[in-house]
């Protein structure tokens, strides 16, 4: 199975759902639900058979297949050890609502067919201040000519202080050809 943004962004959802009372109290806490929310990317990954590594190339979450069966001869003939894999995805998780660009960019440098970034907007005013954020980080995409074959996903959910109680992940793809994100749901 092939993972892609919209996937990976009805995964996150769902799983974030599965046990809502019990993340809902950790999602209120950062460092608890950073811990959350890394686990379930974690495992969302392995579901698509990929190797799972926290914090490589400082990225939070990275996703690859190992490929060293292709090399381990022609390694071992020149005394090297063998490494070879293919990175599939980045994932960034951004607890502070006003930093997740900062991910988005970083992500920018990686080579690999889908990056995302998880982060916040704050709850008052959410809609009309995260249509401008989504418009500010299309424009930051612009401006580094990211790769057409890569995706750049952008999932935000609701930060302090919460309107409601209950998760709402909104999911946006970065559209190349129009230079725009385009909204998931």
């Amino acid at each position: 199975m092939s993972i892609n943004a919209k996937t990976f962004y009805n995964d996150f959802v769902k799983a974030v759902n599965e046990n809502k009372d019990k993340n809902w109290k950790k999602y209120k806490n950062d460092k608890e639900w950073t811990s959350v929310a890394t686990w379930l990317v974690s495992k969302i990954i392995l579901g698509y058979d990929l190797k799972v590594t926290k914090e490589y190339l400082r990225v939070d979450i990275t996703g690859w297949k190992q490929r060293i069966g292709e090399i381990e001869d022609d390694a071992d003939k020149v005394g090297m050890k063998p490494w070879l894999w293919d990175l599939e995805i980045a994932v960034e998780h951004e607890n502070k609502e006003n930093d997740w660009a900062y991910e988005l960019v970083k992500l920018t440098d990686i080579h690999c067919p889908l990056k995302v970034v998880i982060g916040y907007t704050c709850g008052n005013n959410r809609d009309n201040l995260e249509s401008k954020r989504i418009v500010y980080a299309a424009e930051l995409l612009q401006k580094r000519n990211v790769d057409d074959n890569e995706d750049y996903l952008v999932i935000l959910g609701e930060a302090k202080p919460f309107k409601k109680e209950e998760f709402d992940y909104r999911g946006y793809l970065y559209d190349s050809k129009k230079k725009a994100f385009i909204n998931l749901k």
